[in-house]
C-alpha cells in the first residue's frame, strides 16, 4: 500500500507543477516566427520602388525572420527593368540583431557587400510588424 501511496502522491505532485503555468522569468518569444512582406508604402507586392525614365526597380517578394536567440535575416527578391529590358530576378538577404522592447522592435544590420549598415524601428501589432526604413514603410504579416 505504501508504494501505491507514493505513486498517487508523486502523480499529484506532477499534476500541480504541470498546472502552475510557465516560468515568469522566461523571455518573451511570441513575437518570434517568419513575416511576410505584404506592402511597401501601401502598395501590395510586386510593388515599384523606384520608377524613373529607363530604370524601374520592383520588389516581388520578401520576408523577415526573427529568431529567438535575437538575430534576424531580412530576404527579398526584386526584378530591374531598364530601358524597357527586364532583367533576372534577384534575391538578396541581410542578416542582422535586433532588440525588442514591449512592442517595439529595433533592427540593426551591419554593413555587408550587398547590405546597407542602418538601424531601423518597427511596431509590432498581433502578427502585423510595421517597420519605418529611413521613410519608406514596409509591412510584414506572420
Amino acid at each position: 500500500m505504501r508504494s501505491s501511496a507514493t505513486v498517487v502522491a508523486l502523480a499529484a505532485t506532477l499534476l500541480a507543477v504541470a498546472g502552475c503555468g510557465g516560468d515568469s522569468n522566461a523571455p518573451d518569444t511570441s513575437h518570434v516566427g517568419l513575416y511576410d512582406m505584404v506592402s511597401i508604402d501601401g502598395d501590395p507586392l510586386p510593388a515599384t520602388v523606384i520608377d524613373m525614365p529607363g530604370y524601374n526597380l520592383q520588389v516581388t517578394q520578401g520576408s523577415l525572420s526573427l529568431n529567438a536567440n535575437n538575430t534576424f535575416v531580412e530576404s527579398l527578391t526584386s526584378v530591374e527593368t531598364i530601358d524597357g529590358t527586364q532583367g533576372p530576378v534577384e534575391a538578396i538577404s541581410c542578416p542582422g540583431s535586433y532588440a525588442r522592447s514591449g512592442n517595439t522592435i529595433t533592427l540593426t544590420t551591419p554593413e555587408t557587400d550587398i547590405c546597407a549598415s542602418q538601424r531601423v524601428i518597427g511596431t509590432l501589432s498581433g502578427s502585423t510588424l510595421t517597420v519605418d526604413y529611413e521613410g519608406t514603410t514596409i509591412v510584414f504579416r506572420r
